[in-house]
C-alpha cells in the first residue's frame, strides 16, 4: 500500500449499497449514485485501494462550479421562468472518477464504393404542363479502397455506482498525459473517490473498442474520395503504446424542482463544459406550438387548391389560376414567418427573465420569492468554511 493513501477509507451508501471511497478530513459526503446525502459517521478501517499512475485535481472551485450551475439552468428555450427562485439544491458533491488512459497506434484497411455526382439534363413537365428542359443529380459509382493509420488517446471509466451518463461526459473531457500529477491524498480533501472495479482488459472491450472504431471509422471517411460513398467497411488493428491510471474530476450536482429530481454534472477541470437535465415549461412549448397554426390551415389550403387546379381545372384554364396559387404559397410562408418571429419573441422574453434573475443572484441581490442562494449555501453538502 502506498504511503500517501494510508489514510483513504470507505463508507456504504446506506440508500443503494454503493461504495465511496473519502479522505477522513470530509464530514459530509453524497453517493454518487443515487444522491443520497448523509453524515459521515462509522466507517470501515482504512483500505487499499488502486493507486493510479496519476490525478487530476479540481481546478474548478465551489463557488466557479456554482456559478456554472446556475448559468445551465438559466439556458433553454423551455426551461421555466422560476427556475432559478424555485429550484432547491440540497445536493452536491465533487467526485474524482477512476479512468484507464489507453495510447497507442492503429492501422488498417478500409473499402468502399464512392459516388462522383454529375449533372445531366432532361425533358420533363413545367409548371404550366409544358415540355421543359430540366436537370437531376446523377451518381456514378466506383470501387474504393486503401489504407488507414494513426494514434489513439482514449479514455475509459473504470469503476462502477454512477449515472451510465455521467461517465460518458467524464470519458469524453480529455486530457493530456502532461497533466497528471502524481497521486497525492491532499487532492482528495472535500472530495470523495470511486474504486476500480474492473479491469483495463475488460475496459477497453466494452469502452475502448467502440471509440477506436469511431475514431478510426471518422479518419477512413475523411479518405474515401468522392462526393459520397455507401457499402463502407474497415478492419483496424491497434498496439497499446501505455495504459495509464487516473482519476478525473467531476463536480455533481442533484436538485429539485417541483418534486422532480434532475442531475447537472460539470467538469472539475473546465466550468464551462457541462452536461445534465433541465425541466420544459409544457405550457409555453404548447404557446408556442400554436403560433405556428395559422401557417398550417395556409399550408393545407394551398395544398388543396394546387391539387384541385391541377386535378379537376382543364389545362387550357389552368393559366387564369397560376396567380391565385402562387399567391396562396406566398401567404402561408408569411404566415410560417411570422408564426417563427412570435415564438422567437416569446422564448427571448423567458430567456431575458432569467438573465435579469441571474445576474441578480451572481451580484448578491435579493429575489422575490426567495432566492436559491441561500438555499444552495445552507443545504450543500460541505461548508465553504
Amino acid at each position: 500500500m502506498d504511503e500517501s493513501n494510508m489514510s483513504l477509507q470507505k463508507i456504504t451508501c446506506n440508500s443503494c449499497g454503493a461504495n465511496l471511497i473519502y479522505n477522513p478530513g470530509t464530514l459530509t459526503t453524497l453517493c454518487n449514485f443515487c444522491g443520497s446525502t448523509f453524515e459521515i459517521a462509522e466507517t470501515e478501517s482504512n483500505i487499499d485501494i488502486v493507486v493510479p499512475d496519476g490525478i487530476l485535481p479540481f481546478s474548478v472551485t465551489k463557488e466557479d462550479f456554482k456559478s456554472s450551475l446556475l448559468e445551465f439552468l438559466s439556458e433553454g428555450d423551455y426551461t421555466p421562468d422560476d427556475i432559478l427562485t424555485s429550484t432547491i439544491f440540497d445536493k452536491y458533491n465533487g467526485v474524482y472518477l477512476p479512468m484507464y488512459l489507453y495510447t497507442g497506434d492503429y492501422s488498417g484497411n478500409w473499402s468502399a464504393s464512392s459516388g462522383y455526382d454529375r449533372q445531366e439534363s432532361y425533358v420533363g413537365k413545367g409548371l404550366d404542363g409544358k415540355p421543359t428542359r430540366k436537370y437531376r443529380t446523377v451518381t456514378d459509382w466506383r470501387p474504393a479502397n486503401g489504407q488507414v493509420a494513426g494514434q489513439y488517446s482514449i479514455l475509459g471509466f473504470g469503476g462502477k455506482d454512477i449515472k451510465p451518463e455521467v461517465a460518458v461526459f467524464a470519458q469524453d473531457g480529455g486530457f493530456g498525459k502532461g497533466d497528471l500529477k502524481d497521486f497525492d491524498i491532499k487532492y482528495t480533501l472535500d472530495f470523495t473517490l470511486l474504486e476500480y472495479s474492473h479491469s483495463e482488459e475488460d475496459v477497453w472491450d466494452l469502452i475502448g473498442k467502440g471509440q477506436l472504431d469511431s475514431l478510426g471509422g471518422n479518419d477512413v471517411q475523411g479518405r474515401i474520395p468522392g462526393d459520397r460513398y455507401k457499402d463502407l467497411t474497415f478492419d483496424l488493428g491497434n498496439k497499446h503504446d501505455s495504459v495509464k491510471t487516473a482519476y478525473i474530476p467531476t463536480w455533481l450536482a442533484y436538485y429539485k424542482y417541483k418534486d422532480e429530481e434532475y442531475h447537472v454534472s460539470i467538469d472539475g477541470r473546465n466550468a464551462s463544459r457541462r452536461d445534465g437535465v433541465r425541466p420544459e415549461d409544457e405550457d409555453r412549448k404548447k404557446q408556442a406550438s400554436k403560433m405556428f397554426y395559422p401557417g398550417h390551415i395556409g399550408c393545407f389550403g394551398t395544398i388543396f387548391l394546387w391539387g384541385y387546379v391541377f386535378t379537376q381545372v382543364s389545362s387550357r384554364y389552368q393559366d387564369d389560376w397560376y396567380g391565385g396559387m402562387w399567391g396562396a404559397l406566398i401567404a402561408t410562408l408569411v404566415l410560417y414567418g411570422i408564426g417563427w418571429l412570435r415564438k422567437r419573441s416569446l422564448l427571448n422574453k423567458s430567456k431575458l427573465k432569467r438573465e435579469e434573475i441571474l445576474n441578480k443572484l451572481k451580484s448578491g441581490q435579493s429575489i422575490e420569492p426567495e432566492a436559491i442562494a441561500d438555499t444552495v449555501e445552507n443545504n450543500s453538502t460541505d461548508d465553504d468554511e
